[in-house]
């Protein structure tokens, strides 16, 4: 198995920050929502999670004719490296099972526990509140001896090549995802509440961009033992030259959401998968 030299996050869809320790944070299946869509319906009205059991149709499927199989991959901790600051943890994806593709979708079953191998302290599964390696003092974590694992769902070809991902979003008029649910294994239960806010320089894109951004993340998250789905959202706004990002990580459902495939972390995968 190759290394990984890319921190993974449990939300793929949230990329490094810069000033930013990526961190272990994923969530729980909650009882029940007021909600007109429950938090465990994709926008087809299914669950996004029966049991164990995950059904998935995709809405872009065509696009993906040559998969074959989807693995069920999670990420472990790898062997610290040194880095210029200090050290830094990468991540590893490793598959834990697979279903087969048809007509456009697959079924997995995630798997009732997961061994202690597979999981991680809270601090390196996904971006979170640590800024600069510490616990922003507006975050409470109720257990941070909580192990977790958050479970990604990658399409390879007939030749074993993984050509997609998939995930459950809401997607906005240009493409982007604004919304996604992920599904989350911990070994106790823990809760994350609070609130974490960053700025700084922006590297403008284009003339006129915004020179500026403010982002704050906002947790309400109650994990239970065991497998738990949760949802990400992330809004934009412009104040005039700073982009302002208001980012919440929630058991409170998400209307919208419908399984999509993308190439993102593709060449990642193939080349540190096994």
């Amino acid at each position: 198995m190759k290394r990984l030299v890319l921190m993974m996050i449990p939300a793929l869809i949230c990329g490094m920050r810069k000033n930013v320790t990526c961190v272990a944070i994923l969530l729980i299946l909650a009882g029940s929502f007021s909600s007109c869509q429950s938090k465990n319906e994709d926008d087809a009205g299914g669950p996004l999670l029966s049991g164990n059991r995950i059904t998935a149709k995709v809405a872009n499927a065509s696009a993906y004719s040559n998969v074959v199989e989807v693995k069920l991959v999670v990420f472990i901790e790898g062997d610290p490296i040194p880095v210029v600051n200090g050290t830094y943890t990468p991540m590893l994806p490793i598959e834990l099972s697979s279903g087969d593709w048809v007509d456009g979708g697959f079924v997995i079953e995630l798997p009732e526990t997961l061994a202690p191998g597979y999981l991680n302290a809270i601090f390196y599964d996904c971006i979170g509140p640590f800024v600069h390696g510490h616990l922003q003092p507006t975050i409470t974590i109720s257990n941070k001896n909580v192990k977790v694992s958050s479970a990604y769902f990658a399409g390879v070809d007939k030749d074993g090549n993984v050509v997609a991902t998939f995930s459950p979003v809401r997607l906005d008029k240009d493409g982007n995802n604004v919304d996604e649910a992920f599904f989350t294994f911990v070994d106790s239960d823990v809760t994350i509440s609070g609130y974490a806010k960053e700025e700084g320089h922006a590297h403008p894109a284009y003339e006129g961009a915004p020179s500026w951004f403010e982002i704050t993340t906002n947790y309400s998250v109650e994990w239970e033992k065991g497998w738990n789905v949760w949802f990400f959202s992330r809004h934009h706004a412009v104040s005039g030259h700073t982009l302002i990002t208001t980012e919440q990580w929630s058991i409170t459902p998400v209307s919208g959401l419908k399984w999509y495939g993308s190439e993102k972390f593709v060449d990642m995968l193939n080349e540190n998968l096994n």
